[in-house]
């Protein structure tokens, strides 16, 4: 499937910003973005070097001897984001861990309690004996750890003081993630879950209407799943880590059939939404983060976004929307059913009516029925916008619609003129293995 437009939730933390985000905000976990869009390992214990990259993201942890183990684990995830949420506040490398690892679990926020601070304490021991390596959109390796703040060999006792890497932490506070702290809580003895909600944190931006990333199941195992894990595990622990968020976030959401996630009842956008009302002064304006509901950003307002796709209303019962004769004046609408596109399902071409954004809507049927009607927008890549297709059926019609883009803007635009014409230039889709249109 098709990997949709990653939209940032990234604070921006530009010194010459008038209204920075503030760092006190008691609900907000700030993490490093190199840590939210693909895993880290699974289970502490592992043995040698562990490295992770994807779409310009990468991890590295390097043992710094063949005695010394990997960090892992949902406590590796708390541990980080305290480090990286404490260096955030206090505006410095240095991290004070406390007397020992009972005085570091009380001070973290979420608190580690119980039996829980034994395994802190271990990854406290295992994080000091290796080396970990991020980079972000294909930029330079940074290290996480300043060499000042790592033993040399042998696991060394406690420090109360820990000292991070001074690139890592100008990096952290110029692209820094805001996470829920609530949230964490409520996922924090899963580090599937935990992964999940920093890839969403980092990737949508929390609550806006008809936001959907979808990835295959392939995809989702290369970003989350432990090398060799069989894909019918993964995708049960998946599922399993992805019910505890819903749990966690009930805005989300999710399908489990090919993943596709976001924050909107899929409904259709009224023809004009009234324009809000001007938001009041505020002292502060609180950053956007997943799971929370800032408050309104101070005047001037924010730059106008791009306005909102709107699905094509239903038709009319006079208008059946068959396939036309040679011949036929051209309808607003008209459906190309399988035998033309090679798919299995109907597609249905639309004029732009005065409507912006190209969309192109895809039934199951040859009869339109308005309550199974997925709606796809064509810019900037192929984007399902409402309705329930998933996995190999969107990868398919997504193929189409990228092969037919021509024909589907000629409609749009008025351009053809009669169905012999829409014939002569519909493709259809290459079956499976097939790498030429017919």
């Amino acid at each position: 499937m098709t990997i949709l437009p990653e939209l940032r939730a990234r604070v921006p933390s530009d010194p010459g910003s008038e209204n920075p985000p503030p760092p006190d905000d008691a609900e907000i976990l700030w993490h490093h973005p190199a840590f939210c869009p693909i895993a880290l390992p699974a289970e502490p214990g592992g043995a040698g070097a562990w490295h992770r990259s994807l779409g310009g993201t990468s991890v590295s942890i390097e043992p710094a001897t063949e005695r010394d183990r990997l960090p892992g684990g949902a406590m590796l995830r708390r541990l980080l984001m305290h480090l990286c949420d404490s260096a955030v506040r206090d505006g410095q490398s240095q991290v004070m861990l406390g007397e020992n690892a009972a005085a570091l679990a009380a001070a973290m926020n979420p608190p580690v309690t119980g039996p829980a601070i034994a395994a802190l304490e271990a990854q406290v021991a295992a994080v000091l004996a290796c080396r970990i390596v991020v980079a972000t959109e294909d930029g330079p390796g940074l290290s996480v750890l300043d060499a000042r703040g790592r033993p040399r060999a042998v696991a060394a006792e406690w420090r109360p003081v820990l000292r991070l890497n001074a690139r890592f932490l100008d990096n952290l506070q110029r692209d820094k993630v805001a996470l829920d702290r609530a949230v964490i809580a409520a996922l924090q003895e899963s580090a599937l879950a935990l992964d999940i909600y920093t890839w969403l944190a980092a990737t949508l931006p929390g609550q806006v209407g008809q936001t959907v990333l979808a990835e295959s199941w392939p995809e989702l195992q290369t970003r989350f799943g432990a090398e060799g894990q069989d894909g019918e595990a993964f995708q049960a622990g998946f599922t399993a880590a992805l019910a505890l968020l819903r749990n966690a976030l009930p805005g989300l959401d999710a399908d489990d059939d090919a993943i596709g996630v976001g924050f909107s009842a899929r409904a259709a956008t009224p023809a004009e939404p009234p324009p809000p009302p001007p938001p009041p002064p505020e002292p502060k304006r609180s950053p956007t983060r997943l799971g929370l509901n800032p408050p309104p950003p101070e005047p001037p307002p924010p730059p106008p976004v791009a306005r909102p796709i709107r699905p094509p209303p239903p038709p009319t019962p006079a208008e059946q929307y068959e396939p036309l004769a040679p011949g036929q004046t051209l309808r607003p609408t008209i459906s190309l059913k399988s035998h033309i596109t090679g798919l299995q399902q109907v597609v249905w071409l639309q004029r732009a009516n005065g409507r912006d954004n190209v969309v192109i809507e895809v039934t199951p049927g040859s009869r339109y029925d308005p309550a199974v009607v997925t709606v796809l927008a064509l810019e900037p890549i192929v984007l399902q916008v409402a309705g329930g297709l998933h996995g190999r059926d969107f990868e398919r019609v997504a193929t189409w619609a990228t092969a037919n883009r021509d024909l589907i803007d000629a409609f749009w635009d008025g351009l053809v003129d009669g169905f012999d014409d829409i014939m002569s230039r519909v493709k259809k889709v290459p079956a499976p293995g097939a790498d030429r249109y017919r």
